[in-house]
């Protein structure tokens, strides 16, 4: 087993207190760091490493993949950001249980992949795989070429000899399995709350009513609007970093902003003297 000592190096223990430890010597015998310390050990060791007064710390393993995202590609397409997080891909990826990925996953994935019913701008990935082009004129997924021999085998027909098959195909983002029962179940619930809101005609409103069509991945949300005289954001509960702003901000439009400062209304605003808007 190889032994090797780094030293003049500043290690960086990762542990509560976020030590740096200046000066220090680390061993690391086979794939196992032995010792951590201040003070020269005892030798002999295969190699000896001067690492010139840099930090050492541990490798960073699985730090920022997105990997529940790439699972979910293609997804909630069509929507902005702040919507596509919140109402499609954080719910689902809260259902995620450990299951392992299965071939299926990749048949599924695959198949809606070539639908043209979907209409993937990626879909001319799989234009080498047979029946490719019966599905995208018939629309009959099953045609696809592509089948699950069992939990860990993937069969897939080529319509000829692509050495680059393995390397760009089954590598790009949008060839990833998906579970199909966590998407059906997601659609359905969609479905459900569409024909809730089908079921009750209502009188067409202007844009800004509907509050969640409004664009926004910062740290507040619109909560309100009354046309000409205010704007109100409340706080994101979705906002991933920490802010100490206030939990409710108002705009109020007013033709000057000394006209505004008669308002009696309780709560932190902000006057838009400039802005006044009839509609």
């Amino acid at each position: 087993m190889e032994r090797i000592l780094l030293y003049h190096c500043r290690a960086l223990l990762m542990d509560e207190a976020d030590t740096l430890l200046e000066g220090a010597y680390v061993v690391v015998e086979g794939e196992t760091i032995s010792s951590v310390g201040t003070q020269r050990p005892q030798g002999p060791f295969d190699r000896e490493i001067d690492c010139g007064n840099n930090v050492l710390m541990p490798g960073l393993v699985n730090a920022h993949t997105h990997i529940p995202m790439t699972l979910l590609r293609g997804y909630g397409g069509g929507c902005d950001l702040h919507t596509w997080l919140n109402q499609w891909i954080f719910p689902t990826e809260a259902k995620l249980d450990g299951r392992a990925v299965r071939a299926g996953d990749f048949v599924f994935a695959w198949q809606r992949l070539a639908d043209p019913a979907n209409d993937s701008p990626s879909a001319s990935l799989l234009s080498v795989v047979a029946g490719y082009d019966a599905v995208r004129e018939t629309g009959d997924v099953s045609l696809l070429q592509v089948t699950a021999e069992d939990d860990s085998t993937l069969v897939v027909v080529l319509n000829g000899k692509f050495d680059w098959f393995l390397t760009e195909v089954c590598t790009a983002p949008a060839t990833m399995p998906l579970r199909q029962d966590l998407l059906q179940e997601e659609t359905a619930a969609a479905d459900g709350e569409t024909a809730e809101a089908a079921a009750e005609p209502a009188e067409a409103a202007p844009w800004w009513n509907d509050l969640t069509g409004l664009v926004t991945n910062g740290p507040y949300q619109v909560s309100g609007y009354e046309a000409g005289e205010a704007l109100t954001l409340e706080a994101s509960e979705t906002y991933r970093n920490s802010f100490s702003g206030p939990q409710t901000l108002t705009f109020r439009f007013a033709e000057t902003a000394e006209a505004d400062r008669t308002s009696t209304t309780p709560g932190r605003w902000i006057s838009w003297a400039s802005s006044r808007r009839s509609s």
